[in-house]
């Protein structure tokens, strides 16, 4: 058994390892460790996304708090922008009835 520091970008655990040859894998990581830690991947990128870990992982609680912090700031300006003035009804503004064909529209290829 080894005590290893284990890090991925922002995420670290402390954890115990066992040695043993796996050939030309650096390492495995068992089905409980991958259910506790729920790893979002893209397959494609191969990214990988580590937030949905249990409370132990530094990384990931960080990565947390951050999602939050995140929530609280969007929920602040919802809350700013449905507590302003309602917006108020005009009856008299006149219908634009210039057809859709007769308006220039800018192309550039790539667009």
């Amino acid at each position: 058994m080894v005590d290893v520091v284990l890090r991925y970008k922002t995420y670290s655990e402390r954890m115990l390892l066992a040695i043993s040859n796996l050939g030309k894998q650096s390492m495995i990581l068992g089905y409980t460790w991958l259910k506790d830690h729920n790893l979002e991947v893209n397959w494609q990128t191969g990214e990988v996304q580590m937030n949905q870990c249990p409370p132990r992982c530094e990384g990931c609680h960080a990565i947390r708090k951050e999602q939050a912090l995140r929530k609280k700031v969007e929920a602040k300006a919802i809350n700013i922008c449905q507590s302003g003035p309602s917006p108020e009804h005009v009856e008299d503004l006149e219908e634009d009835k210039t057809p859709l064909w007769i308006y220039e529209v800018e192309y550039e290829p790539g667009d």
